[in-house]
């Protein structure tokens, strides 16, 4: 075996032509190029579906051997997503149901006044609160009577939108005249209406 310029000669031959991988200069032919990576294709015919047939694959749009087959632009069958800059969206939050199985803290929505004047009703408990006091949204406001003789009891009962709202309340309702009589305030979550 003779060893020069980087190859093998085999066999006694004398000359490299006689060798396909050899150039007549005595340096091996350069590599084919790579074939390139085939991604996209798909299989037409599936062995599993017509009995007798061999695969047949397009691979990129071609299938390769069979002028019969129509050449295909290849694309993603997806639905293009256009994305554009909407606008700001004013989304509410949602405002959940507290009820009998709710099982975190409770939420501070609640109030109880005691001590009311008997000349103070809701209109006027209303704008007090809400209007001239600027508490917050108030959702629902009952002042109890007695049930046979409808006289005022001096409770009221307020339900705030927000817990600041209630807090914002107690904190400057608490201890404070309200037409002649000192006021009671305090939060009081999953009270009986």
């Amino acid at each position: 075996m003779d060893q020069r310029h980087g190859f093998h000669r085999s066999g006694g031959s004398s000359s490299g032509a006689s060798s396909g991988r050899i150039s007549n200069h005595g340096h091996s032919a350069p590599p084919p190029p790579p074939q390139p990576l085939r991604k996209n294709y798909k299989l037409l015919v599936d062995p599993m579906l017509v009995v007798g047939a061999s695969k047949l694959y397009r691979f990129e749009g071609v299938v390769e051997g069979d002028p019969t087959y129509p050449t295909v632009i290849v694309r993603d069958p997806r639905k293009p997503k256009i994305w554009k800059r909407s606008e700001v969206m004013d989304i509410t939050l949602p405002r959940f149901k507290i009820d009998s199985d709710y099982i975190g803290p409770p939420p501070s929505l609640e109030v109880t006044i005691y001590n009311i004047n008997d000349n103070i009703d809701r209109q006027f408990l209303h704008n007090e609160i809400a209007l001239k006091h600027q508490c917050g949204v108030i959702e629902e406001l009952l002042i109890y009577n007695h049930e046979l003789s409808q006289k005022h009891l001096g409770i009221a009962h307020i339900v705030f939108g927000e817990p600041d709202s209630a807090r914002l309340c107690v904190r400057k309702f608490n201890n404070q005249t309200l037409m002649g009589k000192v006021l009671q305030v305090f939060l009081y979550p999953f009270s009986e209406l």
